[in-house]
């Protein structure tokens, strides 16, 4: 038997001590701090990764608290507000050793959706396959650990998850190499077939690569391994991440005072490497990046990004960056800072999350901000990383926040997507919408002009953002501007007459309804309808 990652096993007697049967969380209520988030399991024991399709449908994945737990599957359109579908996948072999870790979805052609997640105690991969979109699941088959498989021989060489511990990470290949771009592969059987790497820790740092086909496991050393130099002190949390060149990077944070930031290469070789991950050859490393904690990685078509929390002085994270890969030199470019805040930014027990889009290359980072409320904070870029836009709250986070790797986001090519974050109350799901929050108190500037944020999440064109404000049904400011994608602008509402008389006798503080409406190119239009405050 094989120890249970450390940090999986402390965030879950941290947070969940409740039982319940999967059949009561749909009931839980939504939060009430939040217009556009809700609770998607209020006894989950991950975190949920989700992934996109072409449409804008997010697949999110996570264990369901029990004996053993339940590997959970959902798909959810644009704008839902609850899961109308959960999926209870079935899990194999006694309870007490069945558990899985984290569940992964991976998307393939033609209404294919898998669902992987490898188990700690029995060494293997369970992978659950559905042919209609993800609308049903058949029986997962497994990939076995066989401990004695001989170097030739009826099984292949490959081992079931790396390093022997819970996943941190995996990554679905499907584009990007260039021995596999642009083809599909299939098994004997006529089956679709990809791969993913999987990355963990417990303390150390290991890799491992599987496939979708494979139907036999192995041992150690030939599609897994641990790295021997990753240096002082234990391996809090890893990524991965792939170039459109064919390197694999996975970057790690160390767990000393100031944390560390570094990373492994791997520069993919058609010649000497015919195999798109060969283990034991091709890779360089470790690479310092800082003083930093809780990398998360995302690729697509503006190329490698990572997205981290630094100390730049002292032993405390003091800035949110990120950084983009350059495949040439192997190297991350100098950090891009999105929050700098040493009074709200989290501790290193928390981490944020990133997402690019395959198609558009638009990207979407996310971080927590600590305070009353708690807020998770998404910054977006439609320039490949040059530029993000201003931070906008897009959901309120509880005390119990849990991490270090824990919020997950997904964008789609029209500028939409899904969050998903864990913390005390349960698993939760919002989208890219800014919260009405910051529109609740309007302070007037030059004694008629309200001025309202705005972020048009499209990756390209521009935005129209469109505002009234109402007291008792009477208009008493309105406004409309276009804003340009990926960038946060002014919207100013002018005061009418009838407007500034009512402030005035309001003494300036009049209560007011605002109704906020953005429209992004080919995708459904945001509302906001805020009961606001208007003062001097």
């Amino acid at each position: 038997m094989r120890a249970r990652d450390w940090r999986a096993s402390r965030g879950r007697l941290a947070l969940f001590v409740s039982v319940g049967a999967l059949s009561l969380w749909l009931a839980a209520p939504l939060p009430a701090q939040a217009g556009d988030q809700f609770t998607l399991d209020a006894k989950a024991t991950t975190f949920g990764p989700v992934v996109v399709d072409a449409a804008g449908n997010g697949y999110v994945t996570w264990n369901h608290e029990g004996s053993p737990e339940t590997p959970t599957f959902c798909k959810l359109a644009p704008g839902v507000r609850s899961c109308a579908h959960p999926i209870a996948l079935s899990v194999p072999g006694k309870p007490e050793y069945a558990s899985p870790n984290t569940p992964f979805a991976i998307l393939g052609p033609e209404n294919t959706v898998w669902v992987v997640a490898s188990r700690y105690v029995l060494d293997d991969t369970l992978i659950w396959t559905s042919t209609n979109g993800g609308q049903t699941f058949g029986a997962p088959y497994e990939i076995p650990y066989i401990p004695n498989c001989p170097e030739v021989g009826p099984c292949n060489l490959s081992f079931s998850y790396a390093n022997r511990t819970n996943t941190d990470d995996m990554l679905p290949i499907t584009h990007s190499y260039a021995a596999y771009q642009g083809q599909v592969y299939k098994t004997e059987k006529g089956q679709f077939n990809v791969y993913w790497a999987e990355s963990s820790n417990n303390p150390g740092l290991g890799f491992n690569i599987d496939n979708t086909g494979e139907i036999t496991g192995g041992p150690e050393g030939a599609t897994e391994f641990t790295f021997g130099n990753t240096g002082g002190g234990g391996v809090g949390g890893s990524a991965l991440g792939l170039t459109s060149v064919g390197d694999v990077v996975e970057a790690y944070w160390l767990v000393r005072t100031p944390p560390a930031l570094a990373y492994y290469h791997y520069q993919y070789n058609a010649t000497t490497n015919p195999h798109p991950i060969s283990p034991q050859i091709g890779w360089s490393g470790p690479t310092t990046i800082g003083a930093g904690f809780a990398p998360r990685m995302a690729d697509g078509a503006a190329g490698l990004f990572l997205l981290s929390e630094d100390v730049l002085k002292g032993t405390e994270p003091t800035a949110v960056d990120v950084r983009k890969y350059n495949p040439a030199s192997h190297a991350f470019e100098a950090p891009l800072t999105l929050a700098k805040n040493p009074a709200t930014l989290p501790y290193t027990s928390t981490g944020g999350g990133l997402g690019e889009n395959q198609e558009t290359g638009e990207l979407a980072a996310l971080w927590p901000q600590f305070g009353e409320p708690g807020l998770m904070r998404l910054y977006l870029s439609s320039d490949g990383g040059s530029h993000f836009s201003s931070a906008q709250d897009v959901a309120t986070v509880s005390g119990a926040y849990a991490g270090p790797d824990n919020a997950r986001v997904a964008v789609a090519k029209n500028g939409t997507g899904f969050v998903t974050f864990l913390d005390g109350e349960g698993l939760h799901v919002a989208d890219l919408q800014a919260l009405g929050t910051p529109y609740k108190h309007l302070v007037v500037h030059h004694n008629s002009t309200l001025q309202l944020p705005v972020t048009c999440e499209a990756p390209k064109g521009a935005c129209k953002a469109s505002a009234t404000v109402k007291v008792k049904g009477s208009m008493i400011a309105s406004g409309h501007r276009s804003v340009p994608a990926g960038v946060t602008s002014i919207l100013r509402l002018s005061l009418n007459a009838s407007g500034r008389a009512l402030l005035a006798a309001a003494h300036g503080h009049l209560k007011a309804t605002l109704r906020l409406t953005i429209t992004l190119p080919g995708a459904p239009d945001e509302r906001l309808v805020v009961p606001a405050v208007i003062a001097r």
